[in-house]
């Protein structure tokens, strides 16, 4: 680079410049330089001036060579002034000044630099954020903005531009969004360039769904569903973490990531621990949450070969063994008619009964069950079970639950009735069922006959005859007349001022077929209830009153002996509920506001009817009481409402006979920001009509 000095010699050599024609001689009034250069400017005094300072803003630059800026001595006529690793704060005027008077003044220029501007920014929701520009120059660059092509003023509505460029935005919003373009200029834009710069609003994840349940106890085989959700603008996108926080293998089939879902299907045991849902969106705002397979179970299973059907003469020994396999390991039991059979004897994963004597009583099926707190899919638990005989060598012994001693029916019933036979022995004994002696069924261990009753011949003694090798049984059967059920039992009625509520229990004889409906008498009316449930409800009754009520039973051979009971209604009854009219929108605009709202339509004979007023808020969690209050007026004021928050509000009327049920209203109180969005659009609809409306007049006036 040729130097201020060099410069200087060369156009004194030619002459331009003459020492007689200043006292004090700098080569060029100003120049321009790039920060982070350096440069050197020469002074040079003559005609008895002698050096004095170069000064910068009203103050002496030092001689202190270690400064970025300071003067070198050349000659007693000569100095320069050096200015290295040039900033913008360097930028300025300097003057070289005289002991006579003489000073010539040199501006430094300072290119700016957009070198450093983000050409990717962005301004988070809700907040007041900026798009960063931070260029700086000597004299001040100049800054054009254009949003998506067309032009753009930064310092109108919630934008404020400063000196750097960066522009100041207050309250982001979703539409701050955009493709900027910034044409930079500078010295009257003879120098300048053109950034393009996406700026991109967002809002920061947030969980609002975690997985649940966060603890889970799984099973071997089975799958399992883990779902997390996040709000957050852009919406986030999501990864999966496994146990050892590396991310979920998806190349494993195994596992299927979709979004907000990960699917783990055929659970292994080394599936155990803490899976971790990341929610990311833009400048790497993350959340996360978790849930951890606590333990994974494998299932338990019966070990066959210890399943089998066991046959011996009465009075010898017997066992019957159940082994199962699992983990942890799994609890064993038997059963018989779905009881716990108490003689056995249980170890780890196994249960044995033993028998020292095999007695009839001791025949039947047996049930080995087996769990071990493994669930399935669905969250039941897993219960394996077989079934397995004891079997004792005897004759025929009848099955008491299998054998119905008495059978009913009527002439011309539509439907069959059915005799059954039923007999347990071993081996299997043969079974039979005759009517004048004729054999009309047969069977193994059991036989049944079905028949209509049309006849009169029809009903009467049905023989049952069972045989095997070691002997046979016989019993019979009775068809029988059915007839009307006796009377219902433990009537209970419960009373208010205008109803009563009627229970009652079945009657301890049903006649022989079942209960179609009941008959209720009370004074000159009578109701049959719809089904047979045995409860009925009795309104439009007058206060303080005693009323008697019979009650019967109908079968299809008709209604019973009634039961009868008195009952005596209060005086008083609980009101109806309010009725809320005001306000009628779901919307308030403020933090306080008057509820109001209708007498109950029903006083429940007491007009003395006063209110409670509750008033709840955090429906997503609670909702929580906040407020209890009694009044004997049909308003109330409601205050100290949050901005943003969901209100129930329950008012209660109550007298003398007790409390209605509630009337409910449900409100809610917007975010403030909400509140302004709308209150600027609905100023701004006023405006424009009356603007409207103004025009109008004056054109129809002229």
């Amino acid at each position: 680079m040729v130097s201020w000095w060099s410069l200087w010699a060369m156009l004194l050599i030619s002459g331009m410049l003459s020492l007689s024609d200043a006292d004090v001689l700098i080569p060029l009034s100003d120049d321009l330089l790039v920060q982070g250069k350096s440069t050197t400017v020469s002074c040079t005094v003559s005609n008895g001036e002698k050096f004095v300072a170069w000064e910068f803003a009203n103050s002496r630059i030092t001689m202190d060579k270690a400064a970025s800026v300071h003067v070198e001595k050349i000659s007693d006529t000569q100095y320069n002034l050096v200015i290295s690793n040039a900033k913008v704060s360097n930028g300025g005027v300097y003057t070289c000044r005289g002991d006579l008077g003489g000073n010539k003044p040199f501006t430094l220029k300072i290119e700016f630099s957009s070198n450093n501007v983000e050409l990717k920014q962005f301004l988070r929701i809700g907040t007041n954020d900026k798009i960063v520009i931070g260029v700086y120059g000597y004299p001040n660059p100049e800054f054009e903005w254009k949003k998506d092509n067309q032009p753009f003023n930064p310092n109108t509505g919630r934008y404020r531009a400063q000196s750097d460029g960066t522009v100041l935005v207050s309250n982001v919003e979703v539409a701050d969004k955009g493709n900027f373009s910034l044409k930079i200029s500078q010295d009257n834009k003879r120098r300048s360039k053109e950034l393009k710069i996406e700026v991109i609003t967002f809002e920061p994840p947030v969980m609002i769904q975690v997985p649940l349940p966060a603890s889970r106890y799984l099973t071997v085989g089975f799958n399992t569903t883990f779902h997390c959700r996040a709000s957050g603008y852009p919406p986030p996108s999501y990864q999966w973490l496994n146990p050892i926080l590396k991310p979920v293998d998806t190349f494993n089939p195994r596992f299927t990531i979709d979004g907000e879902y990960l699917y783990i299907t055929d659970v292994k045991i080394n599936d155990k621990g803490r899976w971790t849902c990341i929610a990311t969106n833009v400048q790497k705002f993350t959340v996360n949450a978790s849930a951890e397979i606590k333990d994974v179970f494998v299932r338990p299973t019966l070990q066959a070969k210890y399943l089998y059907d066991v046959v011996v003469e009465q009075g010898e020994r017997a066992t019957l063994d159940c082994v199962a396999d699992g983990t942890p390991l799994p609890r064993v039991r038997w059963l018989r008619d779905g009881r716990y059979v108490m003689r056995q004897q249980l170890y780890s994963r196994r249960s044995v009964i033993r028998f020292n004597q095999a007695t009839m009583q001791d025949m039947g099926k047996y049930v080995c069950e087996t769990t071990n707190g493994a669930r399935d899919q669905n969250g039941n638990v897993i219960v394996a079970q077989e079934t397995i005989g004891l079997y004792i060598e005897s004759a025929p012994k009848m099955n008491v639950k299998g054998t119905p001693l008495t059978v009913y029916s009527y002439l011309g019933n539509p439907k069959p009735v059915f005799i059954r036979c039923n007999f347990e022995g071993y081996p299997f004994p043969n079974v039979t069922i005759w009517f004048d002696n004729i054999q009309i069924a047969n069977g193994t261990e059991v036989a049944i006959f079905d028949i209509i009753t049309n006849e009169l011949e029809d009903f009467g003694e049905y023989y049952c005859w069972s045989w095997n090798v070691h002997g046979s049984k016989n019993v019979t059967v009775s068809l029988t007349h059915a007839k009307p059920p006796t009377r219902p039992t433990n009537v209970v009625a419960n009373a208010t001022c205008d109803s009563v509520m009627l229970t009652w229990d079945e009657p301890k004889d049903d006649g022989g077929m079942v209960i179609v409906h009941y008959v209720l008498n009370f004074g000159n009316q009578r109701w049959n209830t719809e089904d047979t449930y045995p409860q009925y409800f009795i309104e439009e009754l007058k206060p303080a009153t005693s009323y008697t009520i019979q009650i019967q039973a109908r079968n299809v051979m008709g209604v019973g002996d009634y039961e009868t009971v008195t009952v005596t209604t209060k005086e008083y009854c609980a009101p109806g509920h309010p009725i809320l009219w005001h306000p009628r929108q779901k919307m308030i605009e403020d933090t306080a506001f008057f509820l109001r709202w209708h007498e109950p339509q029903k006083n429940g004979g007491d007009p003395n009817v006063r209110y409670q007023v509750v008033v709840s808020e955090d429906l997503e969690d609670g909702p929580f009481p906040i407020k209890k209050e009694e009044t004997g007026v049909t308003e109330f004021y409601v205050d100290n409402l949050k901005f943003g928050m969901h209100y129930e509000i329950d008012v209660y009327a109550y007298n003398q006979g007790g409390w209605s049920v509630p009337a409910t209203g449900l409100y809610h109180v917007p975010a403030k920001e909400v509140l302004t969005m709308q209150l600027s659009s609905s100023c701004g609809l006023s405006i424009s009509f009356t603007l409207v409306t103004l025009l109008l007049s004056i054109t129809f006036l002229w």
